[in-house]
């Protein structure tokens, strides 16, 4: 039983018990009172006992696993899968404050762990990766262990998702969920990376891309729901912005009848973007203050792009048309780009103006914007001198 001393000249009293090895231990309780100090000493003494107590199950329990693994061994049984299991056991022995963690739920904590450290648009970006991958994977594969993960279900999902969006799109969520399982294993909550070996999809694509016609633009107007759908067309086929420049738009980028506006591919080159504002823009922009997509701004890209494809199949505009040599090409809401690129070029604006209006910086990157119509086409054709 512990006891306790009162050292000369000292007013605190000082512990003393034998340890579970068998040596004396001394501490200094720090109380004044004698009856205080005895209750804290016989404290001491009952957890230092509890903790040699558990240590010891902790020991058994670990040379109980080690035995099994012996004999399943032995007897043929030591499976891959068994010797995990054995191991987790084991794991758990040495670190009862392990915690399983699953693949979308890691995914969701490994983004929040981000936060202080990337920009609002950035954060914005990995929320929308987080729900490419947790629809891709579905809901069984998205809550189970993440150690459990194969490669061979990420390239599953990862093709899953190409089905209704760019290769390039699929590839940053899925390096966004490379990095969170590559956190996860250097904090020892896995023992490897289920990504580590999957490779990016190709991000080649095959598939052209159109612009709408004129006829499919006023359609797209006619079914769109609700006037912030029909300002973001009318926008979008009148000045070229690209989805995310679109919603970004507010009263303080209109000067006079221009927007001024410095795109999010070329703010590193503070490439400042001027596009004069055309009647049917002017007349949906007036009197509108603040930004001019508060409802859609605030929700993820991938829900935009979903309800821009139900529109299109409301207005009876295909997503793929068919070219000569069976090829296609797709439409979404990027091909009002190249739309406004394409009515440019029919209208005869010299390329150079196009580039500006645009924010194309090479030849290169435009041409793949521009689409003549098979009435420009005869027209050109009809300027060729008689014979």
């Amino acid at each position: 039983m512990a006891f306790i001393i009162q050292r000369p000249k000292t007013l605190s009293w000082t512990a003393i018990w034998k340890g579970p090895d068998g040596r004396q231990v001394r501490r200094v309780t720090g109380e004044t009172s004698k009856r205080a100090a005895q209750a804290k000493a016989n404290a001491w003494e009952i957890a230092d006992a509890k903790r040699a107590g558990d240590s010891h199950d902790t020991h058994r329990a670990g040379f109980a696993l080690l035995d099994q693994a012996a004999r399943d061994l032995e007897a043929g049984h030591l499976t891959l899968q068994r010797t995990e299991e054995l191991l987790r056991r084991l794991h758990r022995l040495a670190d009862p404050d392990f915690r399983e963690v699953c693949v979308i739920p890691w995914f969701q904590s490994w983004i929040e762990s981000q936060r202080p450290h990337v920009s609002g648009s950035t954060l914005k970006g990995y929320g929308e990766d987080l729900e490419i991958m947790r629809s891709a994977f579905g809901t069984k594969t998205s809550n189970k262990p993440l150690r459990e993960l194969t490669p061979q279900e990420i390239e599953k999902a990862l093709l899953k998702a190409k089905v209704d969006r760019r290769g390039a799109t699929v590839n940053k969520a899925f390096v966004s969920f490379r990095r969170a399982c590559t956190s996860a294993h250097d904090k020892g909550l896995i023992t490897a990376s289920p990504a580590k070996t999957v490779k990016p999809l190709p991000t080649a694509d095959t598939t052209l891309k159109a612009p709408f016609t004129v006829p499919e633009v006023h359609s797209l107007l006619t079914h769109a729901d609700g006037d912030e759908w029909r300002g973001l067309i009318t926008l979008a086929c009148h000045t070229g912005l690209r989805l995310s420049d679109l919603l970004s738009l507010s009263a303080r980028d209109v000067h006079g009848t221009e927007i001024h506006i410095m795109p999010g591919k070329t703010k590193r080159h503070k490439t400042v973007v001027r596009i004069p504002l055309s009647p049917p823009c002017l007349a949906w922009i007036d009197g509108r203050k603040n930004y001019f997509f508060p409802v859609i701004r605030k929700q993820p890209t991938s829900t935009t792009s979903m309800q821009f494809r139900k529109l299109m199949l409301r207005a009876g505009v295909p997503r793929e048309i068919a070219f000569i040599g069976d090829q296609t090409a797709s439409r979404s809401f990027h091909s009002t780009r190249h739309t406004f690129t394409s009515w440019l070029t029919d209208a005869g604006v010299d390329a150079d103006l196009r580039m500006k209006l645009t924010g194309h910086s090479n030849d290169k990157t435009h041409a793949v914007y521009t689409h003549h119509s098979d009435e420009a086409l005869a027209a050109a054709v009809r300027m060729l001198p008689n014979l």
